[in-house]
């Protein structure tokens, strides 16, 4: 899933600059990516500066006396810092940098004592892994796609997931398992079922699924809400669908990020742990051993690395208990029409404008009760204007069911306004 982001620079450029002797040089500082720049010195171009034998004899001598000079001074200061250092050097217990290096760093190291106190029983990484892992999931989809000339073709995806009932219940991403004619799931053990969907919300991009079983691990589900920026986390997927069970470790990176992803906006925790392809659905994990977020996507802008992102769990959990009691989120709003989107063709033998057309209308839908016919370009709702159907689901997002808009439509090449309310979605997807 592609995240589109503001634009980032392909490098950030710092110049330091230093005049020795009339020469300039440019020092440029690390780029975004941190890879073959700001190791080198350039030398740059000379200054137009002439010096005379007289001047060179000065020259070399002031050179000597600032040598020995700044000999002397950075002793002193090297003896001073030293002596610093033995005043406020803490005191390192050798048993607490043994522990740690096999792997008990705490992140109550890192919070404040607030936050401490919300993760009481902070465990060392490899602990929390060894606790969750067997709950984590690989899920493998087929699907079918129809080409132009409608022949079929088969294609394969691969994501994570975690399970969260011991009879079954599994929850991963909507995008991962869209379109898909079989689901199947792989638990820890080698072990593999074929999952039903019970529903998904392309909305909160949250499914969740059901495999018939039972006795199965669980995860416990946290509260984001108490997450602070520093918070280590870990991330357990199924990178590029082949790595089962992986582990990567990583912090808070920011909270209350909007990313817009095919059109909707969601809020998102930002975390260095590597996301990568393979990974979306997997849980994002506290110290606690508790999942605080559901990995979805990251940064593909050129030269980004460290940057992904995640469903905070408290924005996902309403979202699953409806999904398992209902089959779908209530309040969503449906349109009652399927769509089809004319962008700049190569080949438009009907004379198109670029836009949002009508297909065909739901009988008794709401689409219907409103007048819209097949055929009709969406031009805008409550004046909002609608070019893409990106445009027209994140604009139909800003309301629920119940809602009453203005749709301006163009049919026969004059502009119409329908008062329309929208129904609740109840299809599950």
């Amino acid at each position: 899933m592609q995240v589109s982001c503001d634009s980032y620079a392909n490098y950030i450029k710092t110049e330091y600059v230093f005049f020795i002797l009339g020469v300039k040089y440019y020092r440029p500082g690390p780029g975004i990516n941190g890879a073959g720049r700001g190791n080198y010195l350039q030398a740059g171009k000379k200054m137009n500066t002439k010096l005379g034998g007289s001047t060179r004899w000065i020259g070399a001598v002031i050179l000597v006396i600032l040598w020995l000079g700044s000999v002397a001074i950075s002793g002193f200061l090297g003896g001073f810092i030293a002596l610093q250092t033995q005043k406020t050097a803490p005191v390192v217990d050798d048993n607490a940098v043994a522990a740690q290096d096999k792997g008990s760093f705490s992140v109550s190291q890192l919070a404040s004592s607030s936050d401490a106190l919300t993760q009481p029983s902070a465990l060392s990484v490899t602990d929390i892994y060894n606790q969750t892992t067997n709950a984590v999931v690989a899920i493998s989809t087929e699907s079918t796609l129809y080409n132009v000339f409608g022949q079929p073709s088969r294609t394969a995806s691969a994501g994570s997931g975690f399970i969260i009932s011991s009879d079954g219940y599994i929850v991963t991403n909507s995008h991962v398992i869209e379109g898909a004619s079989t689901i199947k799931i792989s638990l820890a053990d080698g072990s593999t079922s074929t999952a039903r969907l019970v529903g998904q919300d392309s909305i909160s991009d949250i499914a969740v699924l059901k495999i018939d079983a039972n006795g199965l691990p669980t995860l416990t589900l946290g509260d984001s809400n108490t997450l602070a920026v520093g918070n280590q986390v870990i991330a357990i997927g199924n990178p590029i669908g082949e790595l089962a069970n992986t582990l990567t470790v990583g912090v808070i990176s920011a909270m209350g990020r909007e990313i817009n992803i095919d059109g909707t906006p969601l809020n998102m925790l930002q975390t260095d742990a590597a996301i990568s392809p393979g990974n979306s659905g997997g849980p994002l994990i506290n110290s606690a051993a508790q999942v605080i977020g559901i990995n979805t996507a990251k940064s593909t802008a050129n030269g980004v690395e460290g940057i992904g992102f995640a469903i905070p769990i408290n924005d996902a959990q309403p979202v699953i208990e409806d999904l398992i009691n209902q089959g779908y989120v209530s309040g969503r709003p449906q349109l009652g029409v399927s769509l089809a989107e004319v962008r700049q063709p190569f080949f438009n033998p009907y004379g198109l404008q670029q836009g949002v057309y009508v297909s065909t209308v739901d009988p008794g839908g709401a689409a219907e009760r409103a007048g819209l016919q097949a055929g009709d370009m969406l031009v805008a709702i409550d004046g909002q204007a609608i070019t893409s159907s990106s445009d027209l689901t994140a604009i139909k997002n800003q309301y629920t069911a119940g809602d009453t808009v203005t749709v301006t439509i163009l049919r026969d090449n004059q502009q119409k306004q329908l008062s329309l309310t929208f129904d609740e979605d109840t299809s599950g997807q």
